[in-house]
């Protein structure tokens, strides 16, 4: 498996940005594969989420509602979040939880 894509959405803007994947650091497990990544925040919108794609199919693509990232993240959210699992497809229709994405994820700040 390999992701095509990673963005991060604002329904403000539908702003968006893709991701650096780790290939060298991908994990694999008999139930999950792990693809770390990096993905720059460009918003302080309230409301943000995360598509994460695998191949090029129309059902290949997953929303995930970033809910507890702040518009302005905090110290707290430099240690990580919990996993968080996929709401939809891109295409809006419901995902079997079999085949749900998960994410978690570390706020970087940026040095100016």
């Amino acid at each position: 498996m390999a992701i095509a894509s990673e963005s991060v959405f604002t329904p403000e803007n539908r702003e968006s940005g893709f991701a650096f994947i780790d290939w060298n650091s991908i994990t694999r497990n008999p139930e999950h594969v792990i693809i770390p990544g990096k993905v720059p925040l460009l918003t302080h919108s309230k409301t943000c989420s995360l598509r994460a794609s695998i191949g090029n199919g129309p059902a290949a693509s997953q929303f995930v509602e970033l809910k507890n990232l702040l518009p302005v993240p905090r110290k707290a959210d430099e240690a990580g979040s919990d996993w968080i699992f996929a709401t939809e497809r891109a295409d809006l229709n419901a995902i079997p939880n079999s085949e749900r994405f998960a994410i978690r994820y570390r706020v970087h700040p940026i040095e100016r």
